[in-house]
């Protein structure tokens, strides 16, 4: 039976990651009967319903038509069923025979951490069932099959079933299952009315309700649910609850979600650093075209000092403070850097890295910045390389581009080359890596690839922090070397490109993370 629990949750946890998961997390918000199962207080929930509406099946039939073998529509359920058989048959069970007759529409994970251990935590895994009786019947089966001795207990009239590490109950059209038989009971304890459900909950209506009602499958986290069940102090992020929806569209997947954002309970700093998440990046046009990865974000130095400031709060707080206040005298003192007026101003606008070379032995890391103080960045950066060079390091200069390029070696540590254009810093490990920079900001760029341009157009829009990677790219390069093969090697090959982005918006961080086909 525990076997099923963890087969189950390693299914949920599948959502958005492959394009065969997103067939199985379907259709609407309203109409999720596990959240009203599902006790208050849960700091996570995860649901998929397992009939796709008309719109989303005719999006993911033309998704998955991408994929060999999965071109004809019509045999697409018997495709989706045999690979799902195969899931849990790894987990020594027999889907066709044990789970498919009696499972509905609807699965759901959630989770209610008791204390700071998160061992102590309460799990649940709801599934909906189309018969309950013959649930009852799969589920001894189950449990026998596998050797468990099963015990029985009541509550509310509704028998329980004990295993050594497992519990579950079967309602008319609900079964529970629950590392432990107080979890099953607190189920149905909201089942009988004697306790609150989490569809009950404000916070939990206000963020579902900001989804969009087609989904595939909805997420929800709640900070201050976590925070409140370990009863530690943390420092206030200005976020507090979570939602997502995963939607299927005919070129890709769209994980879309939203964070409210409570400006007024954090510091300065993190309020700046919320602001400039308004803004899209433009480092990518300075990337190379062949970037297999690249991150971005704004605002570091701001995080940075709001996380300084509030380090007092934390417990052991005062011993990461005392460290980070050595590591500027040592910068100090051993390099000459003043790490607050020279380097972090550097960081306070848009901060990217751009990786390419991933299948290789040696990958080429780029560091991109675009600081508030364009005219200032060039000055800083004289006075960084001027002690370094103080100091032993030896410096160097020559042209790329029309622009100098500078290396700095510093003995028995590294060699780093810099250039400064357009108030954008550009600085990789060797003089080639930043001439392919800024050849790519004067002809073809990551900005003007179709892979990256299509990404975005599925997330709709652009802002604050990203992430991108090119999984073609490192399919193509490597996929052969990690094993992958047989089908999942087929669906994988398929995929584009992954991106994430997250804008600020006037009281919120959107978020989108979206999953391209070739």
């Amino acid at each position: 039976m525990h076997r099923l629990v963890i087969a189950t949750t390693a299914l949920l946890t599948m959502i958005g990651a492959t394009v065969v998961a997103g067939y199985l997390f379907v259709f609407a918000a309203g109409a999720d009967r596990l959240a009203r199962a599902v006790p208050g207080g849960a700091a996570f929930y995860a649901t998929a319903y397992l009939q796709p509406s008309t719109g989303q099946k005719m999006n993911l039939a033309e998704l998955l038509g991408h994929v060999p073998g999965f071109a004809d529509a019509a045999s697409l359920d018997q495709k989706i069923h045999e690979i799902t058989a195969r899931l849990l048959g790894e987990a020594g069970v027999d889907y066709e025979r044990d789970v498919r007759p009696w499972l509905g529409n609807q699965v759901a994970l959630a989770v209610r951490p008791d204390s700071a251990d998160p061992i102590e935590a309460d799990v649940w895994v709801l599934l909906a069932t189309r018969d309950a009786a013959a649930a009852e019947e799969a589920l001894q089966r189950i449990a026998a099959d596998q050797g468990a001795a099963v015990t029985d207990d009541e509550h509310h009239g509704v028998t329980i079933h004990r295993a050594a590490d497992s519990a579950w109950a079967v309602l008319e059209d609900l079964v529970v299952l629950s590392p432990t038989v107080e979890g099953v009971t607190q189920v149905l304890d909201v089942e009988a009315g004697r306790a609150d459900a989490l569809a009950g909950e404000a916070e939990f209506r206000q963020a579902m309700g900001r989804l969009p009602a087609d989904h595939l499958g909805a997420v929800y986290a709640s900070s201050s649910a976590l925070v409140g069940a370990a009863g530690t102090e943390v420092p206030a992020t200005g976020y507090d609850t979570l939602s997502l929806a995963l939607v299927a569209e005919s070129d890709g997947l769209h994980l879309s979600g939203i964070a409210p954002f409570d400006a007024d309970a954090v510091p300065q700093p993190l309020r700046e650093a919320f602001e400039l998440g308004r803004q899209a990046g433009e480092l990518s046009g300075w990337m190379p075209d062949d970037t297999q990865a690249a991150v971005l974000f704004f605002g570091l130095s701001q995080s940075v000092a709001a996380a300084e400031e509030q380090l007092g709060e934390l417990e052991g707080g005062q011993e990461v403070g005392d460290a980070l206040d050595q590591f500027r005298a040592l910068a100090a003192f051993g390099l000459g850097i003043d790490v607050d007026d020279d380097l972090l101003p550097l960081f306070d606008g848009e901060t990217a890295v751009a990786v390419d070379g991933l299948d290789r032995a040696e990958p080429a890391p780029l560091l991109l910045l675009r600081p508030s103080d364009g005219d200032g960045a060039e000055a800083r950066l004289e006075r960084l390389r001027d002690a370094l060079e103080e100091r032993g390091a030896s410096v160097s200069e020559q042209e790329a581009a029309g622009v100098t390029v500078t290396s700095i070696e510093v003995p028995d540590l590294a060699t780093v080359s810099y250039a400064v254009r357009d108030g954008v810093v550009l600085a990789g490990l060797s003089v080639e890596d930043v001439a392919d920079a800024l050849e790519a900001h004067d002809g073809d760029s990551l900005a003007d690839t179709p892979r990256y341009a299509a990404a975005w157009e599925l997330a709709g829009t652009r802002g604050g922090p990203e992430i991108y990677v090119d999984v073609a790219a490192l399919i193509d390069g490597f996929g052969s070397e990690v094993g992958i093969e047989g089908e999942a090697g087929d669906i994988l090959r398929e995929i584009g490109a992954l991106a994430v982005t997250a804008p600020a918006r006037e009281s919120h961080s959107e978020i989108h993370i979206v999953l391209t086909v070739r």
